[in-house]
């Protein structure tokens, strides 16, 4: 279809709270509009006189804050389901975070009543993927996800979260005060993996230092403790080796709880995963020798 263009008031946002939102694409895109106007169309359908907006919603806002009326847009479909679709189909190129699939497919379950076999065939994907998808937002729990859709807990700390509720086997209830007591504070996932910990493993004390809100003393006197009189009984090269293992761990488990998520009929990705866990698996047996000779006296694991 080709490309018209429409009023701003003319624009329905009611699919806005299943984007995600990002200030920093939304600066830049400020200042590339301000400059060369939308050169990217508003994705959506025509219900009437009304569009109603898919995909383009920081353009949108963008194009409102420098007092632009008049917006260029295109139709992807005919119906909501079926815009629905071709958005989803063609994700890839426009990078629809897993969160944004997952509304969006729950959207088409729950509101336009389609299979999950229909959605799936639709989509020219599988019912596990589908299905997977299906699961991930009642998996995250309502607070948490709705806290990274309007902004106010990185979407990149989800695998943070993941991880303790995976291995630690942490409630759903004691996740969501975590959430809800670091949402809204301007902190990084940094800062936030170091909160999760003293709030997970830590003690009740720890969690009511979160609480009260003061999350900067409370990240300072933590990473004090962290690297302060523990590390003082370790050489320079002793520290190094825990401090490369603790690296090692984190950057392991990222993987770990990523890897579901990052499905990609990529070739050349899945060439490249292969290789990479076949390579590290490699080197796991040779620090099971080396850890088993040099530091546990040759006892088995």
């Amino acid at each position: 279809m080709d490309n018209e263009t429409t009023e701003i008031n003319n624009i329905n946002t009611r699919y806005e709270s299943f984007r995600l939102p990002s200030s920093y694409q939304e600066k830049s895109l400020l200042e590339s509009i301000s400059e060369r106007g939308i050169e990217t169309p508003l994705y959506g359908i025509k219900e009437n006189d009304i569009f109603i907006l898919l995909d383009g919603f920081k353009r949108l806002r963008a194009a409102r804050k420098l007092g632009t009326n008049i917006v260029p847009i295109k139709e992807l479909a005919t119906s909501e389901p079926d815009g629905i679709i071709e958005l989803l189909k063609i994700s890839n190129a426009k990078s629809l975070h897993i969160l944004e699939q997952v509304r969006l497919i729950n959207d088409l379950r729950s509101t336009h009543k389609m299979t999950v076999r229909n959605i799936a065939q639709r989509l020219e994907r599988s019912v596990g993927w589908v299905s997977v998808r299906m699961g991930i937002e009642k998996e995250l729990g309502e607070k948490v996800c709705d806290a990274i859709f309007r902004g106010n807990f990185p979407v990149s700390a989800l695998y943070t979260l993941r991880q303790f509720k995976r291995l630690n086997k942490e409630s759903q209830d004691n996740i969501d005060e975590f959430v809800t007591a670091v949402s809204g504070k301007k902190i990084g996932q940094r800062d936030i993996e170091t909160l999760a910990k003293a709030w997970f493993n830590g003690n009740e004390e720890m969690k009511k230092q979160i609480r009260s809100g003061d999350l900067g003393w409370t990240i300072e006197n933590i990473s004090k403790k962290s690297s302060g009189d523990d590390n003082k009984s370790f050489s320079i090269n002793e520290a190094r080796v825990i401090n490369d293992l603790e690296i090692l761990q984190k950057y392991i488990m990222r993987v770990i709880n990523m890897l579901p998520y990052v499905v990609s009929s990529n070739a050349q990705y899945k060439v490249k995963i292969t290789f990479l866990v076949k390579s590290i698996l490699e080197k796991e047996k040779k620090l099971k020798e080396v850890f088993s000779k040099e530091i546990s006296g040759g006892e088995n694991d």
